[in-house]
Order: structure tokens, then C-alpha cells, then sequence
């Protein structure tokens, strides 16, 4: 019988700090498209017009304040290198969530740490909501309940989902009378009061407009009719998250069996109805199945699968290779798949040299050509111009057009709804210019 192999937590952690060095300076050339609508905010605040998109518009599109707020802070310490500071957050954010996930279940964190589908969000929030859900429920699995509210809270502001935790934990703690100090509830009061009055201060609502953008996505159709939008998977988005479509079907059998091991009731019985809950919301409001919202249940998933790694000599060598190679595969995904999309890219920096500082460019995809080129920037979708997230949510696709842009970036051979009333119309002429499948249009006479 092979005796039982034992590698000190240390170890472990050592191992997946450098994985996540290794990765994530592989990954240091890829930008989210979304991610890259927040460095536009950031730039706007360090430059004195305030947390704004398009400057002198009071719009708010972030979802995560708290990560705005932590990418602000951060790039004033670093002069401004926004887009580094988005690396060291989202990096830091996925070691302390994997070291966290390991000192749950070991191998755990090591196999989060290597897989290429969290690499691919950073830049976004993403990696600080599953660190502060981890942290969640470790706190509240180690009894000390003073941490909770305050954490919560952090939860919450990372991204509102995590109101689904909060209701978790609520729930358990109602059924065990056991209850924070009132003194803990202070300082999570204090924050959701100063995100509150900070949010009407300087746009006039409570909450950000990308909640109404994101609802009203689902409520299109267009990214998938009802409830099909959250759960359509296309190669653009598995291959981030699995690498291979066989990776799926196997980790989840591995999770279903974990469930139902014992030595997992404590954490059952919150991790299975928040991610019950969780997915309930997103199916419920049809919400587009933009890959980085799986986050909470693949992280979830390693550690249950993880779980089920017998402690003997043979089953976890086999895991450590098992994780070599992955950091392998992930390393390739990664040089493959992550890079900015250079039409973009290429057609922002000619705008900034070939349009006047007034010029006003209408696109659906906001983030690249926004960080790009410094122009008055129309989101045909909604996100960063809310009147048109109303439009979309009634499936009209024309009404943006009102908005008189003086250029329109347009995809002819695949146009998006949105590009077509655009392209229809004489007033407009398509320039002589064009980046790959990108095009753009502009006003007859414009220059």
C-alpha cells in the first residue's frame, strides 16, 4: 500500500507564487476589451475630470467600485501605469485567492494557478471577487464573525452578485442565532454610505448605470433568447475557460461526487446554494454569457475536485504532473489567445492622428478604441451611454443613430445590428481607410 505523501503548505505555496509570476508575465501583453473601459475611467481621474468615461458625461459604468478604487489609489503611487497596475491587482488578487484555496484543500490552489482562464480576465474585477468570496465563507467557516459584515460589504462592492453569499451566510448565521458584534457592522456601514452618497455626488443616481446596460442586454434577446443567454458557450468563450471541451464534463463529475463527501457538509451548505443562487440570477435575468461570470464556479469546482485526490504517493505525483503540464498548456493558450485585438488597437491610434479632439466615434465595442484613442466615445450597446442600454433592451437598434456620431467603426462583412442603420445611410460614406475586418464610416464631408 503506498504510504501517505505529505508536502508541507510552504511548499505549496511557493509553487504556486512562482506559476502565477510565470503566467501572468506571459499574459502581460493581453488587455479585456472591458477591462480597458475601467483604465479609460482611471486615466480621466488621475487627469483631473473625474471618475468619468468621456469626459464631462457623469456616467457610471463601473461595475466593481472597489476595484476602481483600488486602480486608482495604486496608479497614483505608480505615475499612472494604469495597465500595470491592473496586472499587479489582478495577479496579486489570483495568488492570494489560490494560496487561500490551497490552505482549503491541497493541490487546489496549485491547479487554479495554472489553469489560463483566470490570466484572461485580469483586468477586471474578477480575481478580487473570488478572493473576497473565499475569504467570506473561510471566515465564517472559523467563527469570527466581526470580519463578516465588513467583508461582505467588500464582496458586494467588488461585484453585486456577491449579494448572494451575503445571503448565504445570512441565512445560516439566522438559523444558528449567532450573530457579529454590532460594533463590526461600523465599518461596512460607513463604506456602503460613502459608495452611496459618493455615487449621487458626482452622477446624480445610487447605483451605476452598467446594472441597467447589463439587464437590459438580457432582456434583448440578442446574445440569446430567454433562458438560453448565460448558459451558450461558444469556442470563444470554452477555450478560456476549459482549454478543451472534455476538461468540463470531467471536473464536474469530480464535483458532483465531492459533494457528497461528509467532510464537506460546512461548506456545502454554503457554497452549493450561493453558487445555486448565483447561477439562478444569471439565467433568471438572461444575463450574456461573458466568460469571466463562470469564475465563481470553476474556482469552486478545483477545490471540490481537488478534494477527491487520494493522499497517497502515487495519486498526488500524479496531480503535481497533471499541474506541470496544465502550467504548459496554459502557458501556450495564453501566447496564442492573449493578445489585444490589434484592428482596434490600429484604428484607435489613427483616430487620435486623423480626427479633430471634438470628433465624436460611435462603436459597440467600447474598451480598446476608448483607451486608444482620446475622442468622445458613443457605446451603441449602452454600457457607457445609458440611453442607448434602453434601446437595446427593446431590441432597437436604430434609435442610437440620433446620437450623430461623426465617425462609426462598422464590421461590413458581419455588421452587428447596431452598424447597419449606419451603413444604410447616405449621409455616410466609408473612409478610405480600414484595419483588418474593421472599418469605419464617417459623415459625408467630415474631416
Amino acid at each position: 500500500m503506498n504510504s501517505e505523501l505529505r508536502i508541507d503548505y510552504r511548499l505549496r505555496a511557493i509553487a504556486i507564487c512562482l506559476i502565477v509570476i510565470i503566467l501572468a508575465y506571459v499574459d502581460r501583453f493581453f488587455h479585456l476589451d472591458d477591462a480597458l473601459i475601467y483604465a479609460r475611467y482611471i486615466s480621466n481621474a488621475r487627469h483631473g475630470h473625474g471618475l468619468v468615461y468621456n469626459v464631462g458625461e457623469p456616467v457610471n459604468a463601473l461595475t466593481s467600485i472597489l476595484d476602481a478604487w483600488l486602480l486608482l489609489g495604486l496608479s497614483w503611487v505608480l505615475h499612472g501605469k494604469v495597465l500595470l497596475v491592473q496586472e499587479i491587482i489582478g495577479a496579486s488578487c489570483l495568488m492570494a485567492s489560490a494560496l487561500v484555496a490551497e490552505s482549503i484543500v491541497p493541490l487546489a490552489g496549485i491547479f487554479i494557478a495554472a489553469s489560463s482562464y483566470y490570466y484572461f480576465c485580469i483586468g477586471m474585477e474578477t480575481c478580487l471577487f473570488i478572493l473576497l468570496l473565499v475569504l467570506s465563507l473561510k471566515v465564517y467557516l472559523a467563527g469570527k464573525l466581526d470580519w463578516l459584515p465588513l467583508l461582505c460589504m467588500m464582496t458586494m462592492l467588488a461585484r453585486f452578485e456577491g449579494g448572494a453569499i451575503v445571503a448565504v451566510i445570512g441565512w445560516r448565521l439566522w438559523q444558528q442565532k449567532r450573530f457579529p458584534r454590532l460594533i463590526a457592522y461600523l465599518p461596512a456601514v460607513l463604506l456602503i454610505v460613502f459608495y452611496l452618497s459618493s455615487n449621487l455626488h458626482n452622477y446624480g443616481v445610487l447605483l451605476p448605470h452598467s446594472a441597467t446596460a447589463k439587464f437590459g442586454q438580457g432582456m434583448s434577446g440578442f446574445w440569446g433568447r430567454w433562458p438560453f443567454a448565460f448558459t451558450y458557450i461558444d469556442n470563444h468563450v470554452w477555450l478560456p475557460i476549459f482549454g478543451s471541451r472534455i476538461v468540463a464534463p470531467v471536473l464536474f463529475c469530480l464535483v458532483w461526487f465531492a459533494t457528497k463527501d461528509k467532510r464537506l457538509g460546512a461548506t456545502n451548505k454554503i457554497v452549493i446554494p450561493f453558487l445555486l443562487f448565483l447561477g439562478s440570477f444569471y439565467i433568471l435575468f438572461n444575463i450574456p454569457s461573458y466568460y469571466w461570470y463562470y469564475a465563481p464556479f470553476l474556482y469552486f469546482s478545483y477545490i471540490y475536485a481537488a478534494h477527491l485526490i487520494p493522499p497517497t504517493k502515487a495519486a498526488r505525483l500524479v496531480a503535481l504532473v497533471m499541474a506541470v503540464c496544465l502550467v504548459e498548456v496554459s502557458a501556450t493558450t495564453i501566447k496564442n489567445m492573449g493578445v489585444e485585438d490589434v484592428d482596434y488597437v490600429d484604428l484607435a491610434v489613427w483616430l487620435s492622428h486623423n480626427t479633430g479632439k471634438n470628433a465624436k466615434i460611435a462603436t459597440t465595442e467600447t474598451g480598446t478604441i476608448g483607451w486608444y484613442c482620446d475622442r468622445n466615445i458613443i457605446d451603441m450597446v449602452g454600457l457607457t451611454t445609458p440611453k442607448n442600454a434602453t434601446y437595446t433592451a427593446h431590441r432597437d437598434f436604430s434609435s442610437w443613430f440620433a446620437e450623430n456620431p461623426d465617425f462609426v467603426v462598422v464590421h461590413p462583412a458581419n455588421p452587428f445590428p447596431w452598424e447597419k442603420v449606419a451603413l444604410a445611410s447616405p449621409s455616410y460614406e466609408l473612409a478610405p481607410i480600414h484595419f483588418g475586418k474593421v472599418y469605419l464610416l464617417r459623415k459625408k464631408h467630415a474631416s
